[in-house]
């Protein structure tokens, strides 16, 4: 069961939800992608941000 199944089947579920935000649409997001498909995606994401904080430091540091 992914955590997101898990938080899904609480009782009273919703109350754990950020306001605005509906199981409805987190369906929606879900069923966009399957769970390979989101962790790909996001070590794609976490790679690019790695990269820009690698290349701001990199810019930031002292030159001797």
């Amino acid at each position: 069961m992914t955590p997101y199944r898990k938080l899904k089947s609480l009782q009273n579920a919703q109350q754990y939800l950020k306001p605005g935000i509906t199981f409805a649409h987190m369906d929606t997001v879900e069923e966009a992608m399957s769970d390979t498909e989101f962790a790909v995606s996001m070590r794609k994401v976490k790679y690019q941000l790695m990269k820009q904080i690698d290349e701001k430091e990199a810019k930031e540091m002292p030159m001797e």
